[in-house]
């Protein structure tokens, strides 16, 4: 029996803790043969995962398994270490080592990631777009040993898409969304200048402040789910509409605090959710646009980064078949990143990402407003796309043969024992 581990937030309340959570339910589903490991991480200071189900119960089990394997066993080793988090943490912790991330929103990669790539014999990603920065981001560097100046230093580990799957989540009765306008649209992000929510709030109310049946629901925060969170994400949303905008017609409503997976499905799907709507910089995979776009829920989105790859798809035209962004595209630039997104070893200076454009996304959101059921139509269809597309059993299985498919199939006992049973067998 193969051991594997993955050291992975497992229990943050995070994007990278669903990607976690992703792999241990693909090994889990498709591993029966594996003995599986957990090292949990923090992830930032997200808040952690607090659920009474089967699956928070195995994974505390597995937790405490593992502590005791690591502080019981004399020489503790793994065959498999999984590691879901950003390349700057990767390790050599096993025989094969496995990266697993999301990649970042720029279009290159740092020098940190492929020093640290290389320590790696596979790296998993959700996107194209995340592959893409992987494999396209080349530097002159000179050898520190040597002196040698190499010209087109690169990752060479290989680099595999497993896209997120579709979750079958029984949403819960009624979200209850206490709110008096009839027409809303939902934004999911965390907020800070990456996913550029204050550009967001203030384009919507400008664009809709006369309107008092129009609203935004932001589902936001800042670093976890605390009191004191909630009260600075308030007062900067409260502070900055009422000193901009006195007599706003339109509404601005802020969630705030941990959602589980049947409440985050009952908002997403709530009558007075019409639109979900992002004036983000780029995304790895972007599940909060996922879950809207398999609730049939229209997008207002530049055509950039991650989300593209689930946004897409095939249209047949005067008999020929061509892909079609099904978003209602907010025109854009690809532009340095401000010197206040910088980030030491992930987002260095020179990056580029993207800028949506101002007077576009006004009048995205505007039409989609004006014309909400031709968009209802052209969200319907690629509904029913991406429920084909990213099948929960099949993205599972994926994610599995990702993993095991490394020249894991077989371990050197095993390839010993063929190898005994061959010479010990009897000649015809």
């Amino acid at each position: 029996m193969k051991k594997v581990v993955i050291r992975a937030p497992v229990l943050s309340q995070s994007g990278y803790g669903e990607h976690a959570r992703f792999v241990l339910r693909s090994l889990r589903q498709f591993g029966k043969d594996l003995d599986i490991h957990i090292i949990n991480i923090n992830w930032g200071k997200t808040s952690w995962l607090w659920e009474d189900s089967e699956e928070r119960k195995w994974i505390d089990q597995t937790l405490q398994r593992t502590h005791q394997y690591l502080s019981q066993t004399e020489n503790p080793s793994y065959d498999v270490a999984v590691q879901v988090t950003i390349p700057n943490e990767f390790e050599k912790m096993a025989a094969v080592n496995i990266g697993v991330t999301a990649g970042i929103e720029v279009e290159k990669i740092s020098p940190v990631w492929i020093e640290k790539c290389q320590l790696m014999d596979k790296i998993i990603v959700p996107s194209t777009f995340s592959k893409s920065g992987f494999d396209n981001t080349a530097f002159q560097v000179t050898r520190n040993d040597t002196g040698q100046v190499i010209e087109d230093w690169r990752n060479h580990t290989p680099v595999e898409v497993v896209p997120y799957p579709v979750k079958n989540i029984k949403k819960s009765k009624d979200f209850n969304l206490n709110v008096s306008t009839d027409f809303n649209f939902l934004a999911m992000a965390q907020w800070g200048h990456r996913k550029n929510i204050e550009a967001l709030v203030k384009w919507f109310v400008e664009e809709f402040h006369e309107d008092e049946n129009v609203g935004l629901v932001l589902k936001t925060s800042e670093k976890n789910n605390s009191k004191l969170d909630r009260m600075a994400v308030q007062d900067k949303i409260s502070n900055f509409v009422t000193s901009n905008f006195p007599d706003k017609k339109c509404k601005v409503y802020v969630l705030h605090g941990y959602l589980k997976e049947p409440e985050v499905a009952a908002l997403i799907n709530d009558k007075k959710i019409k639109a979900f709507c992002t004036t983000t910089h780029g995304e790895g995979f972007c599940l909060p646009m996922f879950d809207a776009a398999i609730a049939e829920v229209p997008v207002v989105a530049a055509e950039w980064s991650a989300y593209t790859d689930f946004m897409t798809m095939p249209q047949t035209k005067n008999g020929k078949e061509k892909d079609k962004y099904m978003a209602l595209k907010v025109e854009y630039d690809v532009a340095a990143v401000g010197k206040e997104s910088l980030w030491k070893g992930v987002i260095e200076e020179g990056s580029t990402w993207c800028w949506p454009r101002e007077y576009s996304f006004k009048y995205a959101i505007r039409k989609m407003h004006d014309n909400h059921g031709v968009y209802k139509k052209r969200a319907k269809q690629l509904s029913k796309h991406i429920k084909k597309k990213y099948n929960s059993d099949d993205m599972h299985k994926k994610m599995h043969d990702a993993i095991m498919s490394n020249g894991l199939s077989v371990t050197d006992d095993e390839i010993q024992n063929m190898f005994t049973d061959l010479a010990e067998a009897p000649s015809e």
